[in-house]
């Protein structure tokens, strides 16, 4: 699921756009330039955002392009300091959010860290995804009370998931994690990044 320009939850495979919201009601086209996603990285031989957004990202750090993933290559962290960042790229305050990616980590490579981030981790200012040492698989957006959705993520050890995050934002009364497209986590709170992140 994700939320629309009200907050009104709808279906992955439904597709009336984010709209626009005018008195509590969302219209069923989609405003330009707001039902596409903000940022995609395939990591399938390149770092290259194929959103059209030009937010191409540049590895640091030893990260490497590898022969395995999902539907082709994929990227490899050591879970220390690699990442792929872009400067340029800016995350708005508050609203609505849903993120989508595949994640493979095997037992033994399990240790307090990041899967992917915008900003930094302060709170109540995070919009971040942390795999930890305890098994759980943190989602913090916004603060670390009424932001974080978590999960036991043990089970999916060594194989590659599909991860799903949605969040209302500020205010709501919704978030969620979904993994291989079933619900896993979800709550009636949530929160939102209070300044942009970038």
């Amino acid at each position: 699921y994700w939320f629309n320009s009200c907050n009104q939850k709808e279906g992955i495979k439904e597709n009336c756009g984010q709209g626009t919201c005018q008195n509590g009601q969302c219209s069923q086209a989609p405003a330009a330039g707001n039902a596409s996603p903000v940022v995609v990285y395939s990591f399938n031989g390149d770092f290259k955002d194929s959103s059209g957004n030009g937010f191409d990202g540049t590895p640091y750090s030893g990260t490497m392009i590898v022969n395995q993933g999902v539907d082709g290559k994929s990227v490899s962290f050591d879970g220390e300091n690699d990442d792929v960042y872009n400067a340029s790229f800016q995350w708005k305050t508050g609203g609505a959010a849903t993120a989508m990616f595949w994640l493979r980590m095997d037992k033994d490579d399990v240790q307090n860290g990041m899967a992917f981030g915008v900003g930094g981790s302060a709170s109540p200012d995070r919009f971040l995804v942390a795999p930890w040492g305890n098994g759980v698989l943190y989602w913090d957006y916004g603060n670390t009370q009424t932001g974080r959705a978590s999960v036991d993520y043990r089970q999916y050890h060594g194989k590659w998931t599909h991860v799903a995050l949605v969040s209302q934002g500020n205010n709501g009364t919704y978030k969620a994690i979904y993994i291989n497209g079933e619900l896993a986590a979800q709550a009636t709170t949530s929160d939102g990044p209070d300044t942009p992140l970038q």
